[in-house]
């Protein structure tokens, strides 16, 4: 029911934020395949070391946790559609640039371009729908921009079954991949002429800080979730190319389970607001940030693919409700505040990267 109330307050929407959440769709298709799909495309496909995806999201996740702040607090003083568009534009242009290259130092200013584009684009998002929500539809306009995140992630997932078809008339695995991020690149950057119709007031010159209770919640709240982003961003970008050195399956195979395990989260979205009138907004993210760490230590025991796959599907049902956590009272410009710093906690998940996991899963025994 809470679900279908969601989808329903759509149409009650202001304009301004159903442009916005259509560019975000395009926008996350594209960054969505890059990290369901990427690891396996540089090592499986492109034959890169197998360090290399490591490095590769490292620089993407930090680029996106260093500039996320800067690019925050330059979109409020100079305009925040302005960092919207750009950073879509930039999204777009790094995925493109990610297909047409096998030169390293090229690949690793994409993934610069990516994590800043992301950061951009994600932190004056959050701004734009903070201004344009209000105490009956934030939740409402938080969700359906959630939704629509994951919802795109899982389409990119399956976006990758395409490869198989494709190939049996004569097209290499390479150019299949190339012509797909092609698309998902060119599709974001189209989609700013959606971005360019969302209004937007002018940026307040008069600074608001967050009250004691506040920081002393967020910080709480960031530390314990450093933790389970120091685990999930380990692993959860790198889970294709590992499941090609554990399973010897391509992604033809492991994009639709991902791209499932992404619809799995827009699940949670939709129950979400039942989940929390149960239990609670502490309790209820305590409880899926739980259940997503056991199913997380369990994904690697099978030693069946469609096994590990399923079991990593149900270790999906996790942290949406925490994205709500930073955006739950307040006026918007502390709440843009708040919703920065989960757009943080979520890039530093990408940054979380070492060498050590793709070098283990080069290993046969894996």
């Amino acid at each position: 029911m809470e679900g279908i109330n969601l989808l329903e307050s759509f149409k009650k929407l202001p304009r301004s934020v159903k442009h916005l959440i259509l560019g975000i769709f395009f926008s996350q298709l594209a960054i969505g395949l890059l990290f369901i799909d990427a690891s396996y495309f540089l090592t499986g496909v492109k034959k890169l070391p197998a360090t290399f995806s490591g490095l590769f999201f490292s620089i993407e996740g930090v680029s996106s946790v260093l500039l996320s702040v800067p690019f925050g607090a330059l979109s409020d003083r100079h305009g925040r559609k302005k960092f919207v568009i750009v950073g879509n534009t930039v999204i777009g242009l790094s995925v493109a640039l990610i297909s047409i290259t096998n030169f390293e130092p090229l690949l690793l200013l994409s993934a610069f371009l990516s994590g800043a584009g992301d950061a951009a684009f994600t932190a004056s998002t959050g701004a734009l729908l903070a201004q344009h929500s209000t105490s009956e539809n934030r939740v409402a306009v938080f969700s359906l921009a959630s939704l629509t995140s994951d919802l795109t992630w899982g389409i990119g997932g399956f976006a990758l079954l395409l490869v198989t078809p494709l190939t049996s008339f004569g097209i290499s695995a390479e150019r299949t991949h190339v012509l797909l991020y092609l698309s998902l690149g060119i599709f974001a950057i189209c989609s700013n002429v959606a971005l360019l119709k969302v209004g937007e007031s002018k940026p307040s010159i008069r600074r608001t800080k967050l009250s004691k209770h506040t920081k002393h919640l967020l910080l709480r709240y960031t530390f314990s979730n450093s933790f389970f982003a120091f685990g999930a961003g380990m692993v959860v970008p790198l889970i294709s190319e590992w499941f090609y050195y554990r399973y010897g399956v391509t992604d033809a195979l492991s994009g639709p389970i991902l791209g499932a395990s992404n619809l799995a989260i827009a699940l949670t979205t939709l129950i979400a607001p039942s989940l929390t009138k149960r239990f609670g907004l502490v309790k209820s993210i305590v409880l899926t940030e739980g259940l997503s760490t056991l199913f997380m230590f369990v994904t690697p025991l099978p030693s069946s693919f469609w096994v590990s796959g399923s079991v990593y599907i149900v270790r999906t049902y996790e942290r949406r409700r925490s994205a709500f956590f930073s955006v739950d009272h307040g006026n918007h410009s502390r709440r843009r505040k708040r919703s920065s710093f989960w757009d943080e906690l979520r890039a530093l998940e990408n940054a979380q990267r070492t060498k050590l996991v793709p070098r283990l899963c080069a290993y046969q025994s894996w």
